[in-house]
């Protein structure tokens, strides 16, 4: 197995005049993934859900975590995803759209990942945000079992600050 990375929260912050505020947030943050997508256990349902293509996206406000955000993302190994040798590796996308009418005033943003674990042998995490593209990260989690809903011990906190100007009023 080579999952990518199962997701618990996903939210963006701005920090304006010393206070933290979410300006959106997928999933709670309890260590569970029972209130995303397939969550807890059904990561073998993720091609029939239609998950991980480029054209679909998760839009702010209107969609629903439970049934249009995924708790896992497959790597390019897994057969469960839909890639392996034969019919060819491909990478998951999870695109999240949200519009701002307008941005608080001063201050900067963050996005924050909170993985409950990612591959015990390796993860890469690509994550692109309007004009800055593409932060990096390689993990290494912990236990196989955190795919089936089994131990948290693997959790992992990635906040990335964002650029001035990177999010806009309007689309992001």
């Amino acid at each position: 197995m080579n999952r990518l990375l199962l997701l618990l929260l996903l939210s963006l912050t701005g920090i304006g005049r010393g206070v933290a505020q979410d300006i959106w947030r997928i999933g709670k943050n309890d260590n569970s993934s029972a209130d995303l997508a397939l969550g807890p256990r059904d990561y073998k349902k993720f091609l029939s859900k239609d998950f991980g293509f480029e054209d679909r996206f998760f839009l702010i406000g209107r969609s629903n975590a439970a049934t249009d955000f995924p708790y896992v993302l497959p790597g390019p190994d897994d057969t469960w995803g839909g890639t392996w040798g034969t019919s060819g590796w491909r990478t998951h996308e999870i695109n999240i759209l949200f519009a701002l009418k307008s941005l608080p005033t001063g201050g900067q943003w963050k996005l924050v990942i909170d993985l409950v674990d990612a591959n015990p042998k390796k993860s890469l995490l690509k994550v692109g945000i309007n004009e800055q593209q593409y932060e990096k990260f390689l993990l290494k989690g912990v236990s196989e079992a955190s795919i089936t809903g089994g131990s948290a011990a693997g959790e992992k906190i990635l906040e990335i600050p964002l650029r001035d100007g990177v999010i806009r009023n309007g689309g992001n």
